[in-house]
């Protein structure tokens, strides 16, 4: 893998600009990594990461299909693809290898541009340990994700965190959606609040002009009657 890698890295800083080659040599860049604090395998220095994270980001950045297919490459018999989503993975593990913040918040953009898997596991670099606003906010919006195995990650992260009322925000406008899960999760968080501001939410909740929002204040009241006579 690592000889692959270092001829990759000379090839994509050299050709850049070259789609077709870059085709062929980026999946051999990172091809087989897995822990994200072992960046001393792959790189010389936390610069060269930062440097490939802005190279690479350039080159998904000027691919404007989410696949593009270059027929023939190389060899008349040859096909390669550039695929966008793909690229997220690597540009994900870069923004964490570099342990930078800035770097992190401006990689979870790429979080909601990924398919299936790459979404997840993009997800899982960047905000699994959350320490910003923008972190926190990625986690309170991908818990309506369309993507399953991302969603259930958010959910589980979205519930270790007190919410700010901007993120109750959040969570209260993916109510508008029919996706149990995501409903059942945040009704669940929202009725973690004191009481003054469940009722709060409630009267919020009632006055929406979106009918699914209206019924969310409904099944946040039924939950609440089962709780109560629970209770001792």
């Amino acid at each position: 893998h690592h000889t692959q890698h270092r001829i990759a890295k000379t090839v994509i800083a050299k050709h850049r600009g070259e789609q077709d080659i870059l085709a062929v040599w980026l999946p051999s860049f990172m091809a087989g990594y897995h822990n994200p604090e072992d960046y001393a395998s792959w790189f010389t220095d936390k610069n060269e990461v930062i440097t490939f994270y802005a190279i690479l980001k350039d080159i998904y950045n000027g691919i404007h299909e989410k696949k593009k297919v270059f027929s023939p490459c190389i060899f008349p018999w040859n096909e390669e693809v550039l695929n966008r989503s793909a690229m997220t993975r690597t540009l994900s593990a870069l923004a964490r290898m570099t342990g930078d913040d800035d770097y992190i918040d401006d990689a979870c953009r790429f979080i909601k541009e990924c398919d299936g898997d790459d979404r997840w596991y993009c997800f899982d670099m960047l905000v699994s340990n959350p320490t910003t606003q923008t972190q926190r906010k990625t986690i309170f919006e991908a818990v309506a994700d369309k993507e399953s195995s991302t969603r259930g990650k958010a959910i589980g992260a979205a519930c270790k965190l007190s919410p700010t009322k901007e993120e109750y925000a959040i969570l209260e406008s993916h109510l508008r959606l029919t996706n149990a899960k995501t409903r059942t999760a945040v009704i669940a968080i929202l009725l973690k609040q004191t009481d003054i501001e469940i009722e709060k939410t409630l009267q919020r909740l009632r006055s929406a002009e979106k009918e699914n929002i209206r019924l969310a204040a409904y099944d946040m009241l039924t939950a609440l009657k089962k709780n109560a006579t629970k209770r001792p």
